[in-house]
């Protein structure tokens, strides 16, 4: 990167960057030095330099004009408070105005990673604690502070014998918070006084400051929270204009089972992921000093929580800051960019909001599931096949368990290096055992061929969208080349559990919904697997989980809810109540964790077929 920003600087002679995004993702990123180098003098005043834990010396010494700033945090509360302390960005960075903070989700990583993870990550915290310290954060950064400069009418009173001691204004020491009921006096050298609360008094009114102290306004933050919403918890923020509850659409009996059933699980997970963590943290302290690596990692492996269900959302970007999901989403990637290459189009970004809605469609069917999202290239309003081939190698290579893709494009023509890049591309999540779910083009019977389906029907999962009833929408074409159709007309995107709170109830419609929740089906299937093999009394092996990242494997547990009897849907639309809706009454009355985890397990033992 430096090499580019010396030719702008010294070939091009640019001597302006208002907006700079840098994708510094991969290991090893760029030292600290480099991009201060890269950025200084250019004047940037929007920074998305995606290295964890930027310091905050290198953010203010590559520009002190940033007015927003993107911060992507790994997890360490040090680095929280780095950035919000007034020594941190505040004073130093005056014309700040908005943060957004988007915090990189530390997947659980399978054993393969574990040394890469134990590395990583020195300590687990609780789900609680983080999203208190990223609370703090905002707070702290919402709160105004006075500059602490040495006003003039101060230094005219100052003492004439002894000159004024210089004020580094840069690094000037920022003093203690005044005790509650006491005053405090300004000084020359910018240090408060702090007096004891005096004896209530009869005095003057105090006669207004003819030179007020100058104030780092609040700075407004948008924050990932791992489940904690910033807004208000009480009054009207999602309701109606008067916070009266808004009227709800008839719901799908397929989404109402969902949803039920999605809370339920979500509650038995989250148990499960506080147990675990607790066990490995008491297990990590019990060791020496001196405990190598692998002790550690074994331990890890034994005792610490789960690897995350991956799900990578190939769409038009994911907004983070979306309530359904918050704390769900991973550092994604885009490779949406003009062709002169001068923008790039983040991935945290979503042009039409497409992508937003199909994410919270998987999570609302699986709220345990991790979102990878990946940001298609848009040309004319179209789909540039190229950026959709580089995003299935994308999603491999972070390895997704599974891929929805709730688009079509064009088959590529024959011999041509799209069509090869784009089959090269599926063959290789096909090869890693990562499902894919494309969705139905829905232009009736004349839009039957489309990619990526048509690459090798029989190695991905097709959808199409049912309308409430459970029978097919009318522009789904022909059920002969679908494996299954979910609910995807007039679909409200918010939780059929809240309706009190929705203010917004814009339905979708279309196939893509229907993808989206059928990817979000396979993730709860699997979490369920997973609980089945650490928990059930007659459990299935790892082998029978991993079995699921298997195309025929996965189609045979998802028919296994059972398949509605109408001619009209030729089998197609599964009527998930059928397992669900009885497991969910059982865990309702369940008390004892161990009955939870079983009635879970007993789901998957109906879903799964175990290996003999």
């Amino acid at each position: 990167m430096l090499y580019f920003f010396e030719w702008l600087r010294k070939e091009k002679k640019v001597d302006r960057i208002l907006k700079v995004i840098v994708d510094d993702s991969k290991s090893p990123p760029h030292s600290d030095e480099a991009i201060e180098l890269c950025l200084k003098g250019f004047g940037v005043e929007h920074l998305d330099w995606s290295k964890p834990d930027l310091d905050p010396d290198t953010i203010c010494n590559a520009s002190t004009e940033i007015v927003e700033l993107v911060l992507h945090w790994g997890g360490n509360n040090a680095v929280l408070r780095a950035w919000s302390d007034p020594e941190g960005l505040r004073r130093r960075l005056p014309n700040l105005s908005q943060v957004t903070l988007l915090t990189i989700c530390v997947s659980l990583l399978p054993v393969s990673s574990l040394f890469h993870r134990l590395m990583k990550t020195k300590t687990l915290e609780s789900q609680e604690r983080t999203e208190q310290s990223i609370l703090n954060f905002r707070n702290r950064m919402q709160t105004e502070y006075e500059l602490y400069i040495p006003r003039k009418s101060e230094v005219e009173k100052a003492p004439t014998t002894t000159p004024a001691p210089a004020v580094d204004r840069d690094r000037e020491a920022m003093p203690p918070p005044p005790v509650p009921n006491s005053s405090a006096r300004r000084t020359t050298t910018g240090i408060a006084v702090i007096q004891a609360p005096a004896q209530p008094q009869a005095t003057a009114a105090p006669e207004p400051d003819p030179d007020p102290p100058a104030k780092l306004g609040a700075i407004s933050v948008k924050a990932e929270l791992g489940g904690l919403s910033l807004r208000p918890k009480n009054g009207a923020a999602n309701g109606g204009p008067n916070g009266d509850a808004a009227s709800v659409p008839t719901s799908h009996r397929w989404l109402d089972s969902t949803d039920e059933f999605a809370q339920r699980i979500d509650n038995v997970w989250r148990k499960i992921v506080a147990e675990r963590t607790k066990e490995a943290n008491a297990a990590l302290s019990a060791l020496s000093a001196n405990a190598t690596l692998t002790e550690r990692a074994e331990i890890m492996r034994e005792k610490g929580p789960v690897s995350d269900i991956i799900v990578a959302v190939i769409d038009d970007g994911v907004d983070t800051t979306v309530d359904e999901l918050i704390g769900r989403v991973l550092t994604g990637r885009t490779f949406d960019y003009e062709e002169d290459g001068d923008r790039v189009r983040p991935w945290y970004v979503s042009e039409n909001n497409h992508g937003t809605i199909m994410a919270s469609m998987v999570v609302r069917v699986c709220r345990m599931a991790k979102i990878y999202p990946i940001r298609l290239r848009t040309v004319g309003g179209g789909i540039d096949p190229m950026s959709a081939a580089q995003a299935i190698d994308a999603a491999v290579d972070r390895g997704a368990d599974i891929i929805s893709m709730s688009w079509t494009v064009s088959p590529p023509q024959a011999k041509s290096e799209l069509k090869t890049a784009f089959d090269k591309a599926l063959q290789r999540a096909i090869d890693n055992n990562v499902l894919m779910f494309c969705s139905a083009k829905d232009q009736g019977h004349a839009g039957d061929s489309h990619y990526p389906r048509d690459y090798r029907p029989e190695a991905v999962i097709k959808v199409g969208a049912a309308n409430p009833t459970g029978l097919p929408y009318e522009w789904v074409g022909s059920l002969e080349r679908l494996d299954f159709i979910f609910p995807g007309v007039e679909v409200v995107q918010q939780h059929s559990n809240k309706p009190a709170g929705v203010a917004k109830l814009k339905g979708e419609t279309g196939s893509s919904v229907a993808t989206a929740l059928g990817a979000g089906l396979a993730a709860v299937i699997m979490y369920c697997a997973r609980i089945a093999h650490m928990y059930g009394r007659v459990g299935l092996t790892e082998a029978d989980v991993d079995r699921l990242r298997r195309r025929d494997v996965m189609v045979e547990a998802i028919t296994r809810f059972g398949r509605s009897s109408s001619e009209k849907t030729d089998g197609k639309f599964i009527e998930v109540w059928n397992r669900l809706d009885g497991r969910t009454r059982e865990l309702q009355k369940a008390s004892d964790p161990r009955v939870s985890r079983e009635l879970i397990a007993s789901l998957a033992r109906d879903l799964i077929s175990a290996s003999s």
